[in-house]
């Protein structure tokens, strides 16, 4: 009877855990994630920069996209579950109206912008620091 117990409450500690350790990790949407990249070559910066923030309620990003000359920036409302986030660049930004969706992969945030290929940031500093 005492393996039995001791099993059971391993069980309920290993549920309880993982449930925690999940909630957290949904948790760690906040933070700079980045693809922004200068090509010495052409003198051309290009990618993508986030940085996402707590508000109230939710979470804001702002966000720089450069393809080729200085960053367009926008700051926009982004909708969260668990890992998954989703925003939409306003109407006058560039390209104004188009969506993105990804997910929060441990230290990179792979998402696709409508009409676009995938893309990865990588979670970290800013390209700017």
């Amino acid at each position: 009877m005492k393996s039995f117990l001791a099993v059971t409450a391993l069980l309920v500690f290993t549920v309880f855990a993982s449930n925690v350790s999940a909630q957290h990790q949904a948790q760690r949407i906040t933070g700079i994630y980045s693809s922004l990249r200068f090509n010495a070559e052409s003198g051309d910066l290009s990618g993508t920069e986030l940085l996402i923030i707590p508000a109230n309620p939710g979470y804001i990003a702002f966000v720089q996209l450069a393809e080729g000359d200085v960053p367009s920036v926008a700051v926009v409302p982004v909708s969260v579950s668990g890992s998954r986030i989703e925003f939409t660049m306003p109407l006058d930004a560039v390209p104004g109206g188009f969506r993105f969706t990804g997910s929060i992969e441990g230290d990179k945030l792979v998402g696709r912008w409508q009409d676009r290929g995938q893309e990865v940031l990588r979670r970290g500093k800013s390209y700017w620091h």
